[in-house]
């Protein structure tokens, strides 16, 4: 059997559990340095990412380029093989509650995080334009 065959069939038939990003296509041990560094060990991790980014494996794959230094090749097998071993079958689609759940609770987490960034942005124009009129009040008095 061919070995990038085996891995993706050994990778799919276990469950994810603990394994590490090394047993996703695409991901040696050069890669798994980088990853390492960003505090992406488990293949999971990556699994959750991807959902994070709403399964949009162009995104994905942007960001293991951009942000993880994958070339185009091992980021496109990177990427193709986590949406190919998450596609989840109709016939299994009843038995994935808890595969949806994480995809809910990871997606809130972002729309929260979003939430709180727009927030604190806000908050910073807020406070700039603040001391834009003190600065401006401050110079007329000083005229």
């Amino acid at each position: 059997m061919n070995p990038e065959w085996k891995k993706r069939n050994d990778f799919i038939r276990d469950h994810m559990g603990d394994k590490p990003v090394t047993d996703v296509k695409g991901i040696g041990v050069s890669y798994k340095d980088k990853l390492a560094e960003k505090g992406f060990h488990k293949a999971y991790q990556l699994y959750v990412n991807y959902l994070l980014m709403e399964e949009d494996c162009e995104s994905f794959k942007d960001w293991l380029k951009r942000d993880i230094g994958l070339n185009i090749n091992h980021a496109e097998t990177c990427s193709n093989h986590v949406k190919e071993v998450f596609k989840i079958p109709p016939e299994r689609k009843g038995r994935t509650l808890a595969a949806e759940n994480l995809k809910n609770k990871c997606m809130k987490m972002k729309n929260d995080l979003q939430a709180k960034v727009e927030a604190i942005r806000k908050n910073n124009e807020e406070i700039t334009q603040e001391l834009t009129d003190m600065a401006e009040k401050l110079e007329a008095f000083q005229i």
